[in-house]
């Protein structure tokens, strides 16, 4: 199956207007307005329902024994497989790891200290799940424009703002991590920390204040 910028080479991801998904699975390119008949993707549409979710997952996970003394909270995204995922891990969790780490002598001390906040694939708590509708509908638009597979099931014609592409979707998961601070619903460490990654980095300049970040993410692995 065919992918949007397949169908439409000429277009970039810094074009405006709207990228309509009709409900045969087919894609069209309004330069101006979108048609009536659709339900329009946004920025604010995407940033209530991302921030729906992670408010619902933070409140299941603040009633169990985990939390405590939580240090890392981020909130992934990934328009290119349709992924939102959150990863959470506590100091006991860290230390464990540590202790796992201490028994292998092949594995390097920097990369230890790197590990403790950029490695979010060694973090203990992960939260990756089919997300609810219309939130996984629209993560699966994503996913069809960009790589042909997604299956959105939507009932109707969706115009999505071409402006809602890869660095958007990290703008939009800024915004909620933003608006979740400061994080009371978590037993919190005092080098807590939340933030926003993708595929290609992690964003702490983003909603992580310099001394924080100098203080513990940086000093972390240049020990």
């Amino acid at each position: 199956m065919s992918n949007f910028f397949d169908d439409f080479q000429t277009i970039s991801v810094n074009s405006r207007g709207y990228i309509i998904y009709k409900s045969d699975g087919s894609f069209q390119y309004k330069e101006d307005a979108a048609p009536s008949s659709c339900r329009v993707i946004d920025s604010n549409v995407l940033y209530h329902l991302i921030l729906n979710y992670c408010q619902a997952k933070l409140d299941q996970f603040s009633k169990t024994t985990s939390n405590n003394q939580v240090y890392a909270y981020v909130l992934y995204v990934d328009p290119n497989y349709g992924d939102i995922m959150i990863y959470i891990n506590t100091k006991e969790a860290w230390n464990s790891y540590l202790e796992r780490w201490q028994q292998d002598p092949k594995r390097k001390e920097w990369r230890r200290e790197w590990q403790k906040y950029h490695g979010i694939g060694s973090f203990k708590y992960k939260i990756h799940e089919e997300l609810p509708e219309p939130l996984n509908s629209y993560m699966e638009l994503y996913l069809r424009i960009y790589d042909g597979q997604g299956k959105p099931r939507f009932n109707q014609d969706v115009a999505i703002k071409n402006e809602v592409f890869e660095g958007e979707l990290v703008s939009i998961a800024e915004r909620v991590i933003n608006t979740l601070k400061p994080f009371n619903m978590l037993n919190k460490s005092e080098d807590f920390v939340a933030y926003v990654s993708d595929h290609d980095r992690q964003y702490f300049d983003r909603t992580v204040d310099h001394e924080t970040y100098y203080k513990h993410v940086k000093l972390s692995y240049e020990l």
